[in-house]
């Protein structure tokens, strides 16, 4: 019989949530290792749809950008609603930052670069 062992895996840590400050107190995001499927293939699309877009170059045209991010606009929704520690507080952060393209992408933008599967969280000096 064959069989694959995963008894080395251990449940997701969440000792250092990546923490959005809202108006009215803190919201722990999941780490991205315990998102559900369907935030970690919308992270996986959304970080791959950018990284083709820009390149190398950190100066991509204005234009790849925007195409870029209305390509995956959707992917940034389901990327916060999965990573929210529940369906009220995806409701409230999604509220939040609805008028604010800017903001909720470069919410998107700090989780995915601050939870890289892995690796160590940033220090605090």
């Amino acid at each position: 019989m064959s069989s694959y062992d995963l008894s080395h895996l251990t449940e997701p840590s969440a000792a250092t949530p990546f923490t959005v400050t809202l108006p009215d107190g803190e919201l722990a995001l999941r780490p991205i290792v315990a998102l559900p499927t369907e935030g970690q293939a919308a992270m996986l699309r959304l970080s791959g749809r950018l990284a083709d877009a820009l390149g190398d170059e950190q100066d991509a045209p204005l234009g790849v950008i925007t195409e870029a991010l209305a390509d995956v606009l959707p992917d940034v929704d389901t990327l916060l609603r999965a990573a929210a520690p529940s369906k009220a507080a995806a409701a409230k952060l999604l509220k939040l930052l609805s008028g604010n393209l800017m903001e909720k992408v470069g919410l998107v933008v700090a989780y995915i670069s601050q939870e890289q599967a892995g690796e160590a969280p940033a220090s605090a000096n």
